[in-house]
């Protein structure tokens, strides 16, 4: 359960379970469908319940939301600084490759059209190898369907989305956020999540 607008708000049905190989979506007007990715990025508190990703949760806001003043290297490198530098260049390579943009590494994010620069949110995402990618996908921003078929296959992937007809060619399950009455102000559970994000 996650709030917002002064709202709480569930799913139909619970609880929600994302898979590798498959592709879950959630379908939410744009604002609760923010507020239910910042919770499932580990950004925000639940409500009630507990989220449980296995191995970590990277985050693809609309648009694939680059940096402007990075090159697209430097952009799907984020979040890899931990790991050696070789290391930090065959992970970024190999997810700019699956997503078809590692022609594009040396250029700024200005210099791509919409649809790659999703293409590159997406191979940030996977270049932290999670176990679960959160696609925000909204109208208004490139449909994510291209980008989250070409991730599935690795990586369990789950689309928040205000308009399934975007999503529908790779929709494997849906769920759907329903308003569960007005907030609470209440002791809340912790809010326990594992690994780290992209």
């Amino acid at each position: 359960m996650w709030c917002a607008a002064g709202r709480r708000y569930g799913l139909d049905p619970d609880p929600l379970v994302a898979a590798r190989g498959g592709v879950a979506t959630v379908l939410a007007p744009a604002e609760v469908g923010r507020a239910l990715a910042d919770v499932l990025a580990g950004l925000a508190a639940a409500e009630e319940g507990e989220v449980w990703p296995d191995g970590g949760v990277a985050l693809v806001p609309p648009g694939g939301a680059l940096l402007p003043d990075l090159t697209v290297l430097d952009n799907l490198a984020l979040g890899l600084t931990a790991r050696s530098a070789a290391d930090r260049r065959a992970r970024v390579e190999v997810a700019a490759r699956l997503l078809q943009v590692d022609g594009a590494l040396d250029w700024h994010p200005d210099r791509l059209s919409a649809p790659q620069q999703l293409r590159a949110g997406m191979a940030r995402a996977l270049a932290a190898e999670p176990g679960l990618v959160v696609v925000e996908d909204r109208t208004g921003a490139p449909p994510c369907g291209p980008v989250v078929a070409a991730a599935a296959d690795r990586v369990a992937v789950l689309v928040v989305t205000d308009d399934l007809s975007r999503v529908r060619p790779v929709l494997d399950r849906q769920w759907t956020a329903v308003e569960l009455g007005p907030h609470r102000h209440r002791h809340r559970h912790r809010h326990r999540r594992t690994g780290g994000g992209g």
